[in-house]
């Protein structure tokens, strides 16, 4: 790399043959309080095994970060003001899409694992865009810029903030899970074998995150331990019919992945 120039952020090609950097920096200067530009605005293609720019594609704005395709073959570059889809040989532009709302200095952006999708932080929550086609998706997760996670399937995401998390169906944008927990009680969440079991960081190990239907009634009887009885169902169901939600209780506790 012989040619000096900021480097924001760094991503690798799934094969891992080559990575792409993202340039370009602007800071204020306190003396004068202009702002300074620092170096070209622009994504480098390299190749990981000599170091050398195999492309360049240059950006109107400073380039925060980018992030290859699961096949490849497709880099996204993410700017204050926009993300950019390229093709990897021959740089061509794909797509590019601009953020609603308020704007940011800063933030992530990957594919959907089935490279279909893109996903950005934004204002007020996360937001998708197609990579063919024309219609955008905001997941509001009720604070800006949130960290997110995709499920490996691509059926399910996830949003979370210093003290709530989210989950979303991907394809049609319902919400599906909601949990507010004390502030930075847990640290950082990811979906988890073919079931999407919900794992959660905590500063002492891991946790599982009860969050399907089913992991929830589980979790509803273990706690009560008895069903539900008729005065309480009809309470809650009105007309519908008694269902013995709870015919085999536990008081087992939940599982912990590490101590």
């Amino acid at each position: 790399m012989s040619e000096r120039n900021p480097i924001n952020m760094v991503a690798v090609s799934p094969t891992g043959d080559l990575f792409a950097s993202a340039e370009g920096n602007t800071y204020q200067d306190r003396r004068s309080d202009s702002w300074v530009k620092v170096g070209t605005s622009q994504v480098r293609i390299w190749d990981a095994r000599t170091g050398e720019a195999i492309g360049r594609i240059p950006m109107e704005d400073n380039v925060d970060t980018v992030a290859f395709s699961p096949t490849g073959d497709r880099l996204v570059a993410r700017t204050f003001k926009d993300v950019v889809v390229f093709e990897v040989i021959g740089q061509k532009e794909i797509a590019r899409f601009e953020f609603t709302g308020q704007r940011t200095l800063s933030g992530s952006v990957a594919f959907t694992p089935d490279g279909r999708h893109i996903l950005a932080e934004a204002a007020d929550g996360v937001q998708m865009w197609p990579v063919e086609g024309t219609t955008d998706r905001l997941f509001r997760h009720g604070s800006d810029w949130p960290r997110y996670q995709p499920s490996d399937d691509g059926r399910f995401l996830a949003t979370w903030s210093r003290t709530l998390l989210r989950v979303w169906d991907l394809e049609t944008g319902a919400g599906l899970f909601e949990l507010a927990f004390p502030r930075l009680k847990y640290r950082n969440f990811l979906f988890s074998g073919s079931n999407n079991d919900l794992i959660a960081k905590t500063d002492t190990g891991l946790v599982r995150i009860p969050w399907r239907a089913d992991h929830l009634i589980d979790e509803a009887c273990r706690r009560i331990v008895r069903n539900i009885e008729d005065t309480e169902w009809r309470r809650f169901f009105d007309d519908e019919p008694l269902t013995k939600i709870c015919s085999r209780p536990t008081i087992a506790e939940p599982e912990s992945i590490r101590d």
